[in-house]
Parts: C-alpha cells; structure tokens; sequence
C-alpha cells in the first residue's frame, strides 16, 4: 500500500470521510484538506520508517493494474470539488 495515516477514532466520527469521492483516487487528499479546514492537526513525516514487502510474481492478482485506473476519475473528482487547477504529485517537480 502506499497510504498510510493514523488517526483518532473520535476525529474520524467528527471530520468524515467523503464517500462522494468514488471509486478511488483524491480521497486522501480531500481528507486530509477537511481536516486542516476542521482545525485539526495534520503532519507529514517524510522520514516515517514504513516498510513495504515487494511483491513475488504471482502476488498481485491480475485485475489490479485495471482498479487502479479507476483513480483517475476520483481524482477528477477531488480536483474539481477542491477547485485545484494542477495537481502536483509525488516524484513530480513543481
């Protein structure tokens, strides 16, 4: 996975997740903005030690790589509910 957060279950019952943002793709980050808009405390730790397993050939079931096309429309989505022009992402140079 490459999402990870945690957070208060309490704030999770006050600032909720948007579920108009479908199928996937932009939730995160609709998320994390309502919060900030909430007041709550949001932070980035660059330096967080997640690791990963690499998957084997043959872990990965072959449906995967046609779900995750689906992000595109939900990050349209997240793009024009937050009235973002550009969307910079990770590894991209502003």
């Amino acid at each position: 996975g490459i999402n990870f957060f945690l957070a208060r279950t309490s704030v999770l019952r006050e600032v909720p997740w948007d579920e108009n943002i479908k199928p996937i793709g932009g939730e995160h980050g609709d998320f994390f903005l309502s919060l900030k808009e909430a007041g709550k405390t949001v932070v980035f730790l660059p330096s967080a030690n997640i690791e990963e397993m690499t998957p084997l050939p043959g872990d990965v079931d072959e449906r995967y790589a046609a779900l995750r096309r689906r992000a595109q429309e939900g990050h349209e989505i997240f793009l024009k509910k937050r009235g973002i022009k550009r969307y910079i992402s990770f590894g991209e140079k502003p």
